[in-house]
């Protein structure tokens, strides 16, 4: 229980997270000093499941052989129950559940090879394929299975939630790979990090791109940054520029252009940069606008570049809670006033979504 004098009451495990990616609500309740009542809420979908499991199989069994498939949990919670698709050359198949209790990695079961060729066997979470592999049953080694469409979801606390969504909306036809940094901003690049916000913040972006680029070779990345933005930058001649003037505008422009050209690879790959909803404190307010006009100009001229205006979205004449989407008007943003909610998140991933289907 919290004292009178503490401002954050950390609960530790206090629930299982689970990549069913349903949406989870919490409420805290709290009595003032004055006796009053006070609660609060707050509304979270859980992290996809790309990633979490590995399938252990033998890449070949002679006909008639035993083969054994093993399902690991890379996050070694388990309180979860897949299913285990084996799919014969004859395109029979047969989806037993893999029961992992709480705390259990570990799980699998066995199918006699009967039939020779390649047998098809995919792990599926609520529906979706999370992993898949090929046994070939007879004859040579199997080529290599096509791997789906690598997504990188990358950027500061506002990418949060919209993540998780982009790898429902895409389904089997991409893996979404979420590399998301609190309290990270281009125009701290460098500096030190904020109390409690990632250690990686402070390094900086393009290098970070670059980093990322190197180990996943994502086809596609979507980019949204900029809520912890407006600290003072030092330009290349080494002045310090203040935000939010127009040399500081510049800037934040150059550098952001930097880190799509390093996403894009020389044009090759696509990216997908999101502009900021326009936050609620007018504090915020002239930042946020300065980064969105520097986003659009540093995507200028580049081909491999779409800037997807959320801004217009959400906020298309100001700050609002509530917009008007498909016939019903929609609260969309975090008490906060700076992100979006589940609900905001969600419209915001479908509008990635329609983007990566319709190029």
């Amino acid at each position: 229980m919290a004292q009178p004098d503490e401002l954050v009451t950390a609960l530790e495990d206090a629930t299982t997270w689970s990549c069913d990616r349903v949406e989870r609500h919490f409420m805290a309740s709290a009595t003032l000093p004055s006796g009053a009542p006070a609660l609060a809420s707050y509304s979270v979908r859980t992290p996809p499941c790309a990633g979490r499991f590995r399938l252990a199989a033998p890449r070949r069994v002679a006909a008639g052989g035993l083969a054994r498939v093993g399902v690991v949990d890379r996050w070694r919670t388990g309180a979860i129950t897949p299913t285990l698709c084996v799919t014969s050359p004859a395109q029979q198949r047969t989806c037993p559940r893999v029961v992992l209790a709480r705390a259990v990695t570990a799980g699998g079961r066995r199918f006699r090879a009967t039939v020779r060729g390649d047998w098809l066997v995919q792990l599926r979470v609520a529906g979706r394929r999370v992993a898949d592999t090929v046994v070939r049953v007879g004859g040579e080694r199997p080529a290599p299975t096509r791997a789906p469409l690598t997504v990188l979801a990358t950027g500061d606390s506002t990418m949060q939630g919209i993540d998780g969504v982009l790898a429902d909306e895409l389904g089997d036809t991409a893996s979404v790979v979420s590399d998301v940094r609190i309290g990270g901003a281009i125009s701290r690049s460098g500096q030190q990090a904020l109390p409690g916000a990632d250690e990686a913040s402070a390094i900086q972006w393009a290098q970070l791109a670059a980093e990322q680029t190197a180990r996943l070779h994502q086809n596609t990345t979507v980019v949204s940054i900029g809520a912890n933005e407006g600290f003072p930058m030092t330009v290349p001649d080494g002045a310090r520029v203040l935000c939010c003037d127009a040399a500081w505008a510049s800037e934040y422009s150059r550098r952001a252009r930097l880190i799509m050209q390093s996403y894009a690879r020389a044009d090759r790959k696509r990216v997908l940069w999101l502009t900021l909803p326009l936050p609620r404190d007018e504090r915020r307010l002239v930042i946020t606008r300065v980064v969105n006009e520097a986003i659009l100009g540093a995507a200028a001229g580049l081909a491999s570049v779409t800037v997807l205006r959320m801004d217009l979205t959400f906020t298309p004449d100001g700050y609002r809670d509530t917009i008007r989407h498909r016939g019903r008007d929609v609260d969309v943003r975090d008490v906060d006033g700076i992100h979006l909610n589940v609900a905001g998140t969600s419209i915001a991933a479908t509008i990635v979504a329609q983007e990566l289907r319709r190029r």
